[in-house]
């Protein structure tokens, strides 16, 4: 209706604009030529139509986008509703049971240990990890609609994701089936990775390697925030490639680092334990404490020489260098300063295409490794 008003309008406005200029004086036709102007009057020209025709176009365009966008809002909200309901009835099962359910059930004749959750139009619950053997008993809830989803635990609000958030997340959930690839979905994009389950408590999530038979990854600044840069085949044997999982998920993958090198992945001459966090909003500068080094005896350059130092690419140049140093040493991404005293990524510029735990010189391995959990 919207449209159609505004078709009559615009055709008003064109039969005006053409009354008006046959009422100059000075541009009056002949009788022939204004009675095929009156005749004209009744009906749509082509260049009206396709004034018209433009126009619904754009109003569709219009109307589509905001209908899209208030749909998408809408959705989010009653999945973050649901799980917020949810939550509240969890809660009382578990003051209830000593324990929060195993399953969702619905049914006429409901298992034992579960629970019914109801859920808006549209919307399923995919996913509900509970471990009551801790201390505080723990849950995390996921529901979704049209590829989207949330998750909830016992101890936060909703966010989007599910509740496989990374490799520690699959362990504690009792799904791990040893090391291995798998798939998450920290920050709710889902990513193949690899996982160390059984090593220093096991729940590692493999951020970045390199080995020394593998071409080393040399992303731009996108690509190392926001992709999962392999080379090689990511499989079994970690030995057969090299990855840079991208930044902006290691905040969601755990609080602790553990940074690696050795003659092999499986066999590790030096490592150290770290607190970590990336800050986002200074160019992902690495905040690393608490440091506990457990094998090897010597500080990684990691700590000594990178600890709070932003990120570089060969796109972005972050370090205090007169130069690029990522443009320097093959192209590849660190936390370089000027530029750089052991290097995971290292290679280029005369240096040896491998991880150096220390120094620029005779320290470095065939296999280097960092690991979030």
């Amino acid at each position: 209706m919207i449209i159609l008003k505004s078709l009559f309008i615009i055709k008003g406005l064109i039969q005006h604009s053409n009354s008006s200029y046959c009422s100059n004086p000075s541009l009056i036709l002949k009788s022939n030529k204004l009675n095929h102007q009156t005749q004209r009057s009744f009906g749509f020209t082509i260049v009206e139509l396709l004034v018209v025709i433009v126009i619904i176009g754009i109003l569709a365009v219009i109307t589509i986008v905001s209908y899209t966008g208030i749909t998408t809002k809408a959705n989010a909200s009653a999945l973050q509703s649901d799980l917020s309901n949810a939550t509240k009835q969890l809660k009382m099962f578990q003051a209830e049971n000593s324990g929060y359910p195993n399953t969702i059930d619905c049914s006429t004749t409901p298992a034992a240990n579960s629970i019914c959750l109801k859920t808006s139009s549209g919307n399923a619950y995919d996913t509900i990890k509970v471990n009551n053997n801790t201390n505080p008993q723990t849950f995390c809830l996921a529901i979704n609609k049209n590829s989207t989803s949330y998750r909830i635990s016992d101890s936060s609000s909703p966010v989007s994701g599910t509740c496989i958030n990374s490799c520690l997340d699959i362990l504690n959930s009792g799904e791990s089936t040893g090391d291995g690839v798998y798939s998450i979905n920290p920050a709710g994009a889902p990513l193949q990775v690899y996982c160390d389950m059984t090593n220093d408590g096991g729940g590692w999530t493999l951020v970045l390697q390199n080995n020394s038979t593998v071409t080393t990854p040399s992303p731009n600044w996108n690509n190392s925030i926001n992709s999962n840069n392999i080379n090689g085949t990511m499989g079994a044997n970690q030995a057969n490639f090299d990855v840079l999982v991208g930044l902006g998920y290691w905040n969601n993958l755990g609080t602790q680092l553990r940074a690696q090198v050795g003659s092999s992945p499986t066999a590790i001459s030096h490592k150290a334990i770290y607190t970590v966090s990336l800050n986002a909003s200074n160019y992902y500068a690495l905040n690393l404490s608490n440091q506990n080094i457990v094998l090897g005896g010597t500080e990684p350059g990691l700590y000594a020489s990178h600890n709070g130092n932003k990120f570089s690419t060969y796109d972005a140049d972050h370090d205090t260098y007169t130069a690029n140093c990522s443009s320097m040493y093959n192209n590849h991404p660190w936390w370089y300063h000027q530029c750089w005293d052991g290097n995971l990524f290292a290679g280029g510029s005369g240096y040896q295409e491998a991880a150096y735990w220390t120094g620029s010189t005779t320290d470095y391995y065939n296999h280097g490794s960092i690991w979030i959990k």
